[in-house]
């Protein structure tokens, strides 16, 4: 069973009870979530969210995905919501006008540049 955390009477995100909230995300005070209010997703949440990669056919997924950056890309808070979905790092479904392979590969090129500098 998990709480969550409500914000306008949306959720936001799962809570195990008892467990701390990861330490690279931020502690849930509505100011660090309000962008999710104004996100253009929240109309059609099924393109963002498929179903599971056993019943959806990979050319219907990224047709699906393709639909959902669609949206995205005009959004007025889609560096909120990759920058979070990179943060996290979310691992399913499209954040900020990427997939998770999309993000993957942008926090692997991060890392190999970080090992790289130093």
């Amino acid at each position: 069973m998990t709480d969550t955390m409500p914000l306008d009477g949306m959720r936001l995100y799962p809570i195990a009870p008892g467990r701390p909230m990861p330490p690279n995300l931020p502690r849930p005070q509505t100011e660090h979530w309000d962008w999710q209010r104004h996100a253009c997703c929240r109309a059609r949440p099924e393109l963002f969210f498929g179903p599971d990669t056993a019943t959806e056919s990979p050319a219907a997924r990224a047709r699906r995905e393709d639909q959902a950056k669609q949206i995205c890309r005009p959004c007025p808070v889609v560096g909120d919501c990759r920058s979070h979905a990179l943060r996290a790092p979310e691992s399913h479904g499209v954040w900020g006008a990427t997939t998770p392979i999309e993000r993957a590969r942008i926090l692997d090129t991060a890392r190999k540049s970080t090992v790289a500098a130093r």
